[in-house]
């Protein structure tokens, strides 16, 4: 029996997120929701999601400050899918494992949770 796996949510958007949730939750995952980086820190700070979707543009922390913060955490870290409505180069998201742009499917979504909560 496979445990059951953790997903934060990090987006400013509610209906994206909600939406988000629904297909994570209707796919057995347990999903967090966070609407900037810091309530996602906090969130972290509970419990060790074991993937995060993090929208890289939000007021207040950013996903960038978010990544700042997050790799000076001691510890486990889980895996990175940066979101965002702009096309950007790997390079532009270091401490990001992949990306999705605005808009996307949720079999693009489903694809990489499996990915990267299956090495878990």
């Amino acid at each position: 029996m496979h445990s059951v796996k953790t997903i934060l949510v990090v987006d400013d958007n509610a209906q994206l997120q909600a939406a988000m949730k629904l297909v994570l939750d209707c796919e057995g995952y347990e999903t967090l929701t966070a609407t900037d980086g810091a309530q996602a820190l906090d969130i972290i700070h509970q419990t060790s999601p074991d993937l995060i979707f993090l929208d890289m543009f939000m007021p207040g922390m950013d996903g960038w400050a978010f990544l700042d913060a997050y790799h000076q955490k001691p510890g486990y870290r889980a895996p990175i899918v940066g979101i965002s409505g702009e096309i950007m180069h790997p390079d532009a998201l270091p401490g990001v494992d992949s990306f999705m742009r605005k808009p996307y499917s949720a079999e693009q979504m489903l694809t990489l949770v499996e990915r990267y909560t299956e090495r878990h």
